[in-house]
């Protein structure tokens, strides 16, 4: 697809040259096509389903589309690159930001760009195996979705960060003052959220991460799991996390994380634990796999309320070609103070 984009690109750079062509004319339009060509890479992907649910004895079913976004980068020069990606299924702005790195080890990124807090909240829905994509703890706590007290911000936020990779990248680190707003906002009460990350990769397999934020948040809505906050209180938001990653393809990958939040006074902690285990793998492509999908994910919203919930979810993935797949799971959902339920879950994606 890219080539495809050059190629046009190409073509309507030499029509429009066309009536004043001339060698040196030529030569210009071919060095500028290579110079995008070089420098400015184009991606999309979608992702739809249907799901079907039985709760309390009630049952609903729909098609749905997920997602559809477009994202462009462009390597402006050996320092200087920039990101911008929208979405389609919500007219949103994800992201836009621009990265500058001086030295080795450093960059400096500015702009609308995902909070680095949580393993998980930084990988892309198509690289996570779950169709709801996120655990709990992590959608909640990153403001991805489900606080109904920071409303639904993808895990974005808007700011300044540091991050970079030393000592022969067994070594990550990410520091960032945001807003603490979310994605495509003014702050509103002026004080601002400091979010870090530090990384360890001691072996090839293993990545050991840990990340806090720290700041205030501005209400957009009421919670039933933080009823004494109102809308538009400013109020504390603190948040905590630790896990690793055990990456052993073809045999294996593992992602499990411990996460806690404060808001103002009711605390909140969750961890889940995610699995893949590739059951068919075709040595001429590896692409071509069928994966199981195994996922335990715990999540109280006011321990001291006992608001939790317990997600077990199980289910097939089947890589067609390179980024793109098809997947079933399983869903059994056990909240503390309601009935079990269950949901069918099923989503193609397709990416380039």
């Amino acid at each position: 697809m890219n080539k495809l984009i050059y190629s046009l690109l190409l073509l309507f750079l030499a029509t429009s040259s066309a009536s004043a062509a001339t060698p040196d004319s030529a030569l210009i339009v071919s060095r500028l096509a290579g110079m995008i060509k070089d420098r400015l890479t184009f991606h999309a992907y979608g992702q739809a389903g249907y799901t079907y649910e039985k709760n309390n004895g009630v049952e609903t079913n729909t098609f749905d589309l997920k997602r559809v976004v477009v994202f462009t980068q462009a390597k402006v020069t050996e320092q200087w690159s920039f990101m911008f990606m929208y979405n389609f299924g919500n007219n949103t702005i994800q992201e836009f930001y621009t990265d500058f790195a001086p030295i080795n080890g450093l960059t400096i990124r500015v702009g609308q760009f995902k909070t680095p807090l949580s393993i998980e909240n930084p990988l892309a829905p198509t690289d996570l195996e779950l169709v709801n994509l996120n655990a709990q703890s992590v959608a909640y706590l990153t403001g991805i979705f489900s606080d109904p007290l920071y409303g639904n911000n993808a895990g974005r936020d808007i700011g300044v960060m540091l991050h970079g990779d030393l000592f022969d990248k067994m070594f990550h680190y990410e520091v960032a003052v945001m807003n603490g707003q979310g994605i495509n906002q003014r702050d509103s009460n002026n004080t601002k959220d400091i979010v870090a990350k530090i990384g360890l990769r001691p072996t090839s397999w293993l990545h050991i991460s840990a990340s806090g934020q720290k700041g205030h948040g501005h209400a957009v809505g009421v919670s039933t799991f933080n009823p004494e906050i109102q809308e538009g209180d400013n109020y504390r938001r603190d948040r905590l996390t630790a896990g690793c990653e055990v990456c052993q393809m073809p045999l294996f990958n593992l992602r499990a994380e411990y996460l806690a939040g404060r808001d103002r006074n009711v605390k909140s902690q969750g961890a889940y634990a995610t699995a893949c285990v590739p059951l068919l793998v075709r040595k001429t492509d590896l692409h071509n796999t069928l994966d199981l999908i195994l996922s335990a994910d715990y999540f109280n919203r006011n321990k001291s309320a006992d608001m939790w919930q317990t997600n077990f979810i199980v289910g097939l993935q089947y890589w067609y070609y390179k980024f793109c797949r098809v997947q079933a799971q399983y869903v059994r959902c056990a909240p503390n103070n309601a009935p079990d339920y269950n949901s069918l879950q099923m989503q193609v994606q397709v990416a380039f």
